[in-house]
């Protein structure tokens, strides 16, 4: 979110995802009716404090439920695990492990947890039957929806010492930002 925890930008494009309004190829391929919630996935590195973590956060209080069943998935857990638990979003977790390992004591455990969270991703997306995919800077969400048949992705940015986490953009269909 931006400073204030303004989410309206990334609001604005679930919404028309939600009427049917974007003119993505899985709106023309999937039986879509108004009574047909999307399946959106949120997918972000883990869920400690910080500004795509509270950005999700706020995107689940704000979301329509009756158009849009979100799940979230994420490498590893924090603080804001038992806030998403509370809003009854269904939450899936690659590792039990600390998420800020990677800034002091990143072990072989560790490498060989994220590589199997990255190979399973794809497969909770497909599971979950996940429509749109919106990625919190992840680099390995992008390619996981891909694999798991997700049409819609959208990237989500908020500053400058994102932007540069998932170098090419090409592979998105949305990219929100509230950053100059």
């Amino acid at each position: 979110a931006d400073a204030t925890g303004q989410t309206e930008p990334i609001q604005a494009t679930l919404k028309e995802l939600a009427r049917g309004e974007l003119p993505w190829r899985w709106l023309n391929t999937r039986p879509w009716s108004a009574r047909a919630p999307v399946r959106l996935g949120l997918v972000c590195d883990y869920l400690a404090i910080g500004g795509h973590e509270r950005m999700l956060v706020n995107m689940l209080k704000g979301l329509d439920r009756e158009r849009f069943h979100p799940a979230v998935y994420a490498f590893r857990g924090g603080e804001l695990v038992q806030t998403i638990e509370d809003l009854g979003v269904p939450l899936t977790l690659g590792s039990q492990g600390d998420p800020f390992a990677w800034r002091h004591n990143w072990t072989k455990r560790d490498v060989a947890e994220k590589t199997a969270w990255i190979d399973g991703l794809a497969k909770a997306l497909r599971r979950d039957r996940i429509d749109a995919v919106v990625n919190f800077a992840w680099p390995y969400g992008v390619q996981s929806a891909r694999d798991a048949g997700v049409e819609v992705t959208i990237e989500r940015l908020d500053g400058p010492g994102i932007l540069g986490k998932i170098e090419d953009k090409s592979s998105f269909d949305e990219v929100v930002c509230e950053s100059r």
